[in-house]
């Protein structure tokens, strides 16, 4: 069995899935979701801190223009925060493809 190193460049393009990310407004789920816009996917990035998120989708939107992210509040230690995301995702969206999710330690203490 051979050995190859996963990166980015063995991700297909994306075009018309969509995927959720949470914990995407640093870290980890930050990155993944850099990624997956490079690839063209329709990215959700699921946050509790919607101001902080923006700045980072934003921050994504000038370096990927062509880019589609969406930025919506929810809080996995929330059982309602996460069925109005739910809710909200249902309404905006007729599926899902992929769903990444990330904790981050970092965001628990600010």
């Amino acid at each position: 069995m051979s050995k190859s190193n996963w990166n980015n460049n063995n991700i297909p393009d994306l075009k018309g899935k969509v995927v959720i990310v949470t914990g995407a407004s640093s870290g980890l789920g930050k990155e993944a979701t850099k990624i997956l816009a490079q690839k063209n996917a329709t990215v959700i990035m699921a946050v509790r801190n919607t101001k902080k998120g923006e700045a980072v989708a934003q921050e994504i939107k000038n370096t990927i223009p062509q880019t589609q992210i969406d930025v919506k509040a929810m809080d996995l230690s929330s059982l309602d925060s996460v069925k109005s995301f739910a809710t909200a995702v249902l309404s905006s969206y007729e599926r899902l493809d992929v769903f990444v999710k990330f904790h981050n330690v970092v965001d628990d203490i600010e």
